[in-house]
């Protein structure tokens, strides 16, 4: 009686204010009235035995609108796992994903569904400089139409702070670690309310209390469910062990323990289920305590016995009646979904590219005026340097002994100036761990973000820049002139420039900070190497000098900066006229400033060049960030199931097809190689809505289809040439007569399919192959991994008719999927030939085989050159060759585009400088006959070391030799023993 009473003074509290409030009218759900999950596995490799392990098996569950699901469970046991793959996210790296999700009874694609649902992380994605109402507005700006107006914007916003409490905080900051902010909990409504600016119909939350004592989680827990409850939405969260006030809140609860379900169903109902299951929860106890203790065997002292108990807790579960009936309840469910079409199937208007662009500048902008660790410190820091590099390099004099410590300025201005932008590592990982989070809500993608954190950065390091200038730069008595000065300052902030963007790319390459780091250390360390300071180009080794001295951004500023310097300027040789460069000017005690840039070969005259060159080196570093970003593991866009995309699809057969007498049937139909939704999904991929697109428009080009459903257009074009070859081909002749199947075989296969796939799929996985003497059949060839290669026959050459066999391997197969060496291939489909009664030439198959391995970049080993069985001889022989012919071209192939590359790169750096004058190609041509007389005698001496070294091991070989004989010769010789000196001691002679 006191949880119902805190439940409705929660109620109380909560629910008259929102009644009365109705900013938030975009929040009401009309549409989306369940949501339901079927089935679902997820698989991964187990990386010390190398089996398949279930992360989760057989999940079931469905939500009506208005309800709260909690889903709990140990640590462990699966409920993120589950929470991704129903937000249509990633279930985990490398998991394969079966089973469906529906809406109102219909599987949804990743695009429809994101429009409709939102997700909240366990930790919360807010930037702390930020207040509440402007983490709210840029929420609103990132996420709705631009055709919004402020006003509108505004009043969702008014609406969201009244209804999670925060409109006394709405001007206080989140909170960073410098600066102290908001609470937790309130942290944990920003978080929720921030992702209800869109109005989505479905909630998921990963660990919404997660961190907060139990007065802060019953807080944030009942504010959700009031919204829930008041606009009828949809709400599904992963929750560990909460208090039983806050667990009494939910609707619904989905306990979990090893990836598999032991309930579901509502929260007053559970204490009955365990009480019949002989588990009766003691009185004054927290069920949620209670049942998550009984769940956990993790410490336990008898494993056995707490596994075995389990074990039997989920076959009740199975077996119950409340089991049975969320079975039927979802079958009912799609079942009324054929007639019901409450969905909406108008798209959302998306945010503009430049309104997001500049949403995203906004904000980076105040983050960074607010946040003293991205440029503050930086700002400090140059400063410093600054004062210090004025003082050590002070007032540097006109003599010859001042030129060396002026290239020594200029080297450290460009090359440490540069090198201290590791210091934006930190700052831009917390940048890229906003992105992460808001790019898997599908808010915008890498390329806003890498152009609004460009922008964004070139004010504050042209600052730096000036800042460190007018202080490094007069200090140290570089060239008086204000010519001189801007283009200083112009060189070192296209050096600053390309450093942070290295950074970016380093960043975004390997988003750890001990690893961003070291490699931005690194590469800094190698520009400086190959910069033309420490080794002048023109002595600089070949490899380095064309591998890495072209694409070395240090390089460049350093030549621009030293042509800056000493450009038209003259140098005292001192009282003894001993000038350490020999110029035109020697005559007269000086020293030209053009003899000191010809030293190191840099020409005056190509400057822009040099700009350019910079201003592409920077484009290209940003472009492979952005590359980078877009890398990262994010949310499918061709798995609304969310896991691995599988490489077989089964479809239902359509009501056309059923109906026509002359329809062929081949196993193609049931199981085709385009991207899946789902084992049980019937939604239609972009590829198959492309297709449908342009049979209905036969005007259209694909082109356009391509554009509209997302996909590349020359898959598109190559899937509509298989689908023509397929559709003018003739029907296989494999088993010896061609089959036309009546309506009702159609059907008959087709339900047999259907009622197969559950027994199919358990008794391949456990090798249990009796499982399948139901139907008749007995599978003897399905023995270990030889199933799997019967698809490659099944899907090809055998027609279905009234062989189930063929249905049988067909739908385990897109159950299991596993590559295998072709040696194993060749042994199964010797046993299948033979068992199916295939009279099919295994040659032809091989280069089949052959040719799909190197489609799909399978791995192909040497097949063995002779065969076992009836199909041995000349036929396998030819086919081992083309096979081998086969490999050997791709390799080819690949060798000599790598070597056309090399040189088309080798030829665009060596024309990089420009256009050649007479002196240039002279001087060029010079240097090839030099380089070619040093390769020659480098050649010579390379073959009379060679020779000699022969010599050597020949005389070293005959001295051995000679020694052997030796030792042989006296070993064969009688030794006498008396002329022995030591043995003639021993011997009583006196």
């Amino acid at each position: 009686m006191a949880t119902s009473h805190n439940i409705q003074s929660s109620q109380d509290r909560f629910g008259v204010d929102v009644e009365k409030r109705g900013a938030d009218v975009h929040l009401r759900n009309t549409t989306v009235k369940n949501f339901a999950w079927q089935n679902i596995t997820v698989t991964v490799k187990d990386h010390k035995t190398k089996q398949p392990k279930d992360l989760l098996h057989g999940v079931n569950g469905i939500v009506r609108a208005g309800e709260i699901c909690a889903l709990m469970g140990p640590s462990g046991c699966g409920k993120t796992t589950l929470l991704n793959v129903l937000a249509h996210r990633d279930a985990a790296a490398r998991a394969q994903v079966d089973g469906s999700t529906l809406v109102n009874g219909v599987g949804q694609s990743r695009e429809a569904f994101r429009l409709m649902s939102s997700y909240v992380e366990q930790e919360d994605a807010l930037i702390g400089s930020l207040t509440v109402r402007e983490t709210m507005n840029f929420a609103a700006r990132l996420s709705n139409s631009s055709a919004m107006s402020k006003s509108g914007r505004m009043d969702r916003i008014d609406g969201l702070l009244d209804s999670f409490g925060l409109r006394n905080q709405q001007h206080t900051l989140i909170g960073t670690p410098i600066r102290k902010g908001i609470s937790g909990g309130q942290k944990r409504r920003v978080s929720v309310a921030s992702q209800l600016i869109t109005g989505p119909k479905l909630l998921f939350l990963d660990e919404p209390t997660s961190g907060l004592d139990s007065a802060a989680s019953w807080e944030v827990v009942s504010f959700i469910r009031n919204i829930a409850k008041k606009n009828n939405l949809i709400v599904i969260a992963s929750i560990h062990q909460p208090s039983s006030t806050t667990f009494q809140l939910f609707d619904k609860v989905l306990l979990l323990s090893a990836g598999r379900s032991h309930y579901f169903g509502s929260v007053p109902e559970m204490e009955p289920f365990f009480r019949a299951m002989g588990h009766p929860i003691p009185v004054h106890t927290n069920p949620a305590e209670y049942v998550l203790e009984l769940m956990n065997i993790d410490f336990t002292q008898n494993q056995e016995a707490a596994r075995k108990q389990l074990d039997n807790m989920h076959m009740s579960w199975e077996s119950s009646t409340v089991s049975t009936s969320i079975s039927t309840e979802i079958g009912d469910v799609v079942q009324r979904s054929s007639n019901d079409n409450a969905i909406s199937k108008t798209k959302a208007t998306r945010v503009g590219f430049l309104a997001l662009v500049v949403a995203l500048i906004h904000r980076s902008f105040i983050k960074s005026y607010r946040d003293v660790v991205a440029y503050g410190i930086r700002v400090a820091m140059y400063l410093g340097l600054a004062i210090m590099m004025g003082t050590v390099w002070l007032r540097l004099g006109h003599d010859q002994v001042y030129i060396q410590p002026f290239i020594n300025a200029i080297f450290f201005g460009s090359a440490f100036m540069s090198f201290m932008a590791v210091a934006y590592v930190p700052a831009f990982l917390e940048d890229r761990t906003t992105f992460v989070k808001e790019r898997a809500n599908g808010l915008y993608g890498a390329a806003p973000f890498i152009i609004s954190n460009f922008i964004i950065g070139l004010p504050y390091l042209f600052i730096i820049t000036v800042l460190f200038s007018v202080v490094a730069y007069w200090l140290s008595g570089f060239k008086p002139t204000a010519v001189a000065f801007f283009t200083w300052i112009m060189w070192l902030f296209l050096d600053l420039v390309a450093a942070e963007s290295l950074v970016v790319l380093m960043s975004s390459l390997f988003p750890n900070f001990v690893v961003a780091l070291a490699l931005t250390a690194f590469a800094n360390g190698l520009w400086m190497s190959v910069g033309g300071f420490l080794v002048p180009p023109n002595i600089l080794n070949v490899f380095w000098y064309y591998a890495f001295s072209f694409i070395d951004y240090q390089r460049w500023v350093f030549q621009g900066m030293m042509v800056n310097q000493f450009q038209h300027q003259t140098y005292s040789c001192g009282s003894g006229c001993n000038c350490m460069y020999q110029t035109e000017l020697a005559p007269q005690c000086q020293i030209a400033g053009t003899g000191i840039l010809d030293q190191y070969g840099y020409k005056t005259s190509l400057r822009g060049t040099w700009v350019g060159i910079l201003i592409g080196i920077i484009a290209g570093y940003r472009l492979l960030g952005c590359y980078s970003s877009n890398l990262i593991v994010g949310v499918r866009t061709d798995h609304p199931a969310g896991g691995r995309r599988k490489r077989f699809e089964a479809r239902r057969i359509t009501e056309e097809e059923i109906s026509s007498q002359n329809t062929y049937i081949s196993p193609p139909y049931l199981c085709t190689c385009d991207k899946m939704t789902s084992s049980h999904s019937n939604t239609p991929t972009r590829m198959d809505q492309a297709l449908e697109f342009l049979h209905k428009n036969p005007s259209e080009k694909p082109i356009t289809a391509a554009r509209i459903y997302h996909i590349n257009a020359k898959t598109l074009n190559t899937k509509i040439r298989q689908v023509r070859e397929r559709a003018n081909a003739p029907p296989p002749t494999n088993g010896g007569q061609n089959r036309i199947l009546s309506e009702a075989q159609i059907k008959a296969i087709y339900k047999y399919v259907e009622d197969s796939y559950h027994i199919g799929y358990g008794a391949l996985k456990q090798m249990d192959i009796h499982n399948f003497n139901e139907t008749g059949f007995q599978v003897g060839v399905a023995l270990g991994e030889e199933v799997i290669v019967l698809a490659y026959i099944t899907e090809m050459y055998i027609p279905i008719a009234e062989n189930r066999k063929s249905v049988i391997v067909i739908r385990s197969i897109c159950a299991i999927r596993k590559e295998i060496p072709p040696v194993i291939i060749m042994k199964a489909v010797q046993h299948a030939m033979r068992s199916l009664d295939i009279d099919y030439n295994i040659a032809s198959f091989f280069r089949d085989l052959a040719e799909i391995q190197a489609l799909k970049k399978m791995k192909v080993y040497a097949l063995p050159k002779r065969l076992e069985g009836p199909a041995r001889g000349t036929e396998n022989m030819l086919a081992y060759r083309e096979l081998v012919v086969l490999q050997h071209d791709l390799l080819s192939t690949k060798v000599a585009n790598q070597q056309k590359a090399k040189i088309r790169s080798r030829s665009i750096l060596q024309t990089t400088s420009g256009p050649l004058t007479a002196k240039d190609a002279q001087k060029k041509k010079e240097d090839k006959a030099k380089k070619h007389k040093e390769s020659q005698e480098r050649s010579a001496n390379y073959k009379m070391r060679i020779a000699i070294s022969k010599v050597k091991r020949e005389l070293h070989k005959r001295g051995v030799q000679a020694r052997k004989a030796e030792q042989a010769r006296k070993r064969q010789t009688p030794r006498n023993w008396l002329k022995n000196q030591s043995f003639r001691k021993r011997l009583p002679l006196n």
